[in-house]
């Protein structure tokens, strides 16, 4: 409400004539149309810059698993390489066929 609110303020003072109380459907309606142009313009920004300038590979990221390479799954290997404990499947809780295994 505060940033609707501080919208029809600044509407106001470039000279549109709007109130949020007299009329908060109307800029309901204009509040929602400005953020569509907003980020058109701003598509269009990242766009022309990278049309410009190129570097679209920068802005695709990796998994955060990745990035840091740490992750909360704990897994414990033998000297052979073999999975001695983790990565196993969590049970079933379920005894409906669409969860996983049938167990009743």
């Amino acid at each position: 409400m505060s940033r609707l609110q501080s919208f029809a303020w600044d509407a106001t003072e470039r000279g549109t004539d709007i109130s949020l109380q007299s009329d908060p459907s109307k800029t309901e309606l204009m509040y929602k149309e400005f953020l569509k142009r907003q980020k058109k313009q701003k598509e269009e920004t990242k766009e022309s810059i990278l049309a410009k300038y190129g570097g679209e590979e920068h802005l695709k990221t990796q998994p955060v698993e990745l990035l840091i390479a740490q992750t909360e799954n704990y897994v414990e290997y033998s000297r052979t390489g073999k999975v001695i404990k983790g990565l196993e499947r969590a049970p079933v809780k379920s005894r409906f066929e669409e969860d996983g295994k049938f167990r009743i």
